[in-house]
């Protein structure tokens, strides 16, 4: 049996369940930041030439527009969770 110590407050384990959703921004900005230097680097450049394969740009594209939108919708919810506005809160979950 546990005692009063060891027992779990009423939403502990929601919490832990969300835990996951912290990281988010910062893999959202990492990701953006990675896919900008893909692209802007001119060494990586010379082996799209080298090798041909100019299709590769489709993805960064797209990794690039996948980064900014998790890095938009991460700061709209850390706003409107600044603000404790429970509808905004409710649409970004």
């Amino acid at each position: 049996m546990r005692s009063a110590h060891q027992m779990e407050a009423p939403g502990a384990s929601l919490g832990r369940l969300r835990s996951w959703r912290r990281p988010v921004p910062i893999v959202g900005a990492g990701l953006f930041a990675f896919t900008i230097f893909i692209r802007a680097e001119p060494g990586f450049d010379e082996w799209i030439a080298i090798l041909d394969v100019y299709q590769y740009y489709i993805g960064v594209y797209i990794l690039i527009a996948a980064g900014a939108l998790v890095m938009i919708f991460s700061f709209l919810g850390c706003c409107s969770a600044l603000m404790e506005h429970s509808s905004a809160l409710y649409l970004l979950k």
